[in-house]
């Protein structure tokens, strides 16, 4: 067996082929070892960021996606070797690739500083509710390639990080408050300054409301049916949507409570000849136009 094992060692393949067969298995090992590496240096990074240099969730997972891609590229770089490839070969290779994944991923390459302007400039943060790209949802991170959001009804959304950037932000979680706006109208012959007395009393009372700055009632316009009136008032911006509900009841319940009529738009249909045509058929003639009432 000892003797058949060294004639087969004396042909030069055999030696290349198990030099080979041994380098493969040591690259395989490199990339595992490299990628549960990189994954514990990324959490280990994340958690310094946010628990002793204190930075936000925004930066913090971003610089955490980078060391995690960086040792990525670096363990790459040291299995190469291990398939043959010399160093020289390496740096070689990366320029050549280097150019043609430029060329070829300018997308790519542009959601990579898109994200970078995103996370130092800040237009939004982990955490927040924004609107962006026609999309309305809470940003759970922001990474190399593309920012994850969560809709208010609970759908996954990933957009490119170029997207973003060229897109108009709105942010609804930057500042700490925000204005509720309720538009009613009320008929033309209510009295005008009992309405506004009302709604910027309800206005006032309305639990969690800021009085500063205070609530308001104006007159915003004298419509077709109706005229015009907004309620404003200040609350804290994570309340918005409650209070903006409550808003709403309280001015439609304290109009109808006083007898102020909200007006609707009304259709008023004469009928050409109507008249004669049902005397014609033997019907009484109606003693005035028949009214209908749409939206």
């Amino acid at each position: 067996m000892e003797r058949a094992f060294e004639h087969l060692m004396d042909y030069p393949w055999v030696e290349r082929l198990i030099d080979l067969g041994l380098g493969i298995a040591a690259a395989l090992l490199i990339l595992l070892i490299g990628w549960y590496v990189s994954g514990w240096m990324s959490r280990r990074a994340r958690v310094l960021l946010t628990e002793r240099i204190r930075l936000d969730d925004t930066v913090a997972l971003f610089l955490s996606a980078v060391v995690r891609y960086g040792v990525l590229v670096l363990v790459i770089v040291m299995a190469l070797p291990k398939f043959g490839v010399e160093p020289t070969s390496i740096l070689a290779v990366l320029g050549a690739a280097g150019l043609a994944i430029g060329l070829a991923l300018q997308n790519t390459l542009s959601n990579i500083a898109a994200g970078i302007m995103l996370v130092f400039l800040r237009p939004m943060r982990v955490g927040e509710t924004v609107e962006v790209g026609g999309v309305t949802g809470t940003v759970v991170a922001i990474g190399l390639f593309t920012t994850e959001l969560r809709r208010f009804d609970g759908l996954y959304v990933s957009m490119p990080n170029s997207q973003i950037w060229s897109s108009q932000v709105l942010n609804f979680s930057r500042n700490a408050t925000r204005r509720v706006e309720v538009k009613v109208g009320v008929a033309y012959d209510a009295d005008l300054e009992q309405a506004r007395g009302l709604l910027l009393e309800t206005a006032r009372s309305l639990p969690g409301v800021l009085t500063s700055p205070a609530p308001e009632v104006v007159i915003t316009a004298l419509g077709e049916s109706s005229v015009d009136m907004s309620v404003r008032v200040w609350v804290p911006a994570g309340d918005y949507t409650m209070r903006w509900s409550q808003l709403n009841r309280a001015v439609k319940e304290v109009l109808a409570r006083n007898g102020i009529e909200i007006p609707f738009p009304q259709q008023v249909m004469h009928l050409a000849g109507g008249a004669a045509a049902l005397a014609g058929d033997g019907g009484e003639a109606p003693d005035a136009a028949p009214e209908g009432k749409g939206a």
